[in-house]
């Protein structure tokens, strides 16, 4: 193994690491000491390669909007055109599901470092702003254009993003419990909330 590859690896199990610390216990509740012992690298190591505790939670927050983002893009992109913006949706909306449910600890985390901290709030807000980039303008395009030939009941791409991440944030807290309440799977009640959550948001844009 070749020293790049080598430096490779500890960051990527410095990053694993760390993204589960954050995501369980949120910014003010992770401790690098915690994150170093789960890499498996010493403490002193870990701030050799992220330096502190915030560089490190800044690279987490992008790594993970950035994936996010990939996802809906390419859920969007694979999409025909010629199909209704209706379809569209749907699959986007599935794409983000199946990402937060992936990691169901991410809607619980995101409403902890929004609330009780500004400066996190304007990271992650920067963050998915720079992430979301051309997909938010392809998606406002298509939007309107679905409003004005009255494709669909008018509608705000705010208030469509809303009805989406909603939907979809309650399902994957939801899901964590619907083993122990519903006795069914987990996979199960994902499959069957997918189905509600498009009837859902097909009944929103129906005109």
């Amino acid at each position: 193994m070749t020293e790049k590859e080598d430096k490779m690896n500890v960051e990527k199990a410095i990053l694993d690491a760390a993204t589960e610390e954050f995501l369980s216990k949120g910014f003010s509740g992770a401790r690098t000491v915690a994150i170093a012992e789960k890499a498996g690298v010493t403490h002193a190591m870990l701030h050799y390669y992220f330096r502190t505790k915030e560089k490190l939670f800044e690279c987490i927050i992008d790594t993970v909007i950035k994936e996010l983002i990939d996802s809906v893009t390419e859920a969007y992109k694979r999409q025909d055109a010629s199909l209704s913006f209706e379809d569209r949706v749907v699959a986007v909306m599935n794409a983000h599901l199946d990402f937060i449910i992936a990691k169901p600890q991410l809607p619980s985390f995101l409403f902890m470092e929004i609330f009780p901290s500004t400066e996190n709030f304007k990271l992650i807000k920067e963050k998915a702003s720079s992430a979301l980039g051309s997909l938010n303008t392809q998606l406002k395009e298509t939007l309107e254009s679905a409003n004005n030939n009255e494709e669909i009941d008018n509608i705000s791409l705010p208030m469509l993003i809303s009805d989406v991440v909603t939907l979809n944030a309650a399902t994957a807290i939801s899901s964590q419990l619907a083993t122990k309440i519903l006795n069914i799977t987990k996979e199960e009640y994902v499959a069957m909330r997918k189905q509600e959550n498009e009837i859902l948001i097909r009944k929103r844009l129906k005109k």
